[in-house]
């Protein structure tokens, strides 16, 4: 045990660091500069995606029960299909 009439010394309590904010490098400007795009009336997420080798390269994704066939320039569906005479 301590002796009650031991002195202790203060002490100056350790300081965190700061956090450093991150410096946009031109790499990172090159990324963040992509944006994501939505495709509307989709029932549950993609399956399978496809894209034509021919141009304008089409691409096709499957999502539930349905196919859906893209222009690739404007991004919106040019066809569906969504009945079928066979399971694959």
């Amino acid at each position: 045990m301590a002796e009650p009439n031991s002195t202790f010394k203060p002490i100056k309590p350790k300081l965190k660091p700061k956090p450093r904010t991150p410096k946009q490098t031109p790499e990172s400007k090159y990324w963040s500069s992509f944006k994501t795009h939505q495709i509307p009336d989709l029932i549950s997420s993609i399956t399978s995606l496809t894209f034509s080798p021919s141009p304008p390269h089409p691409f096709a994704a499957t999502h539930s029960t349905s196919l859906k066939i893209f222009n690739p320039q404007t991004l919106s569906p040019s066809s569906t299909i969504s009945s079928f005479s066979d399971v694959s």
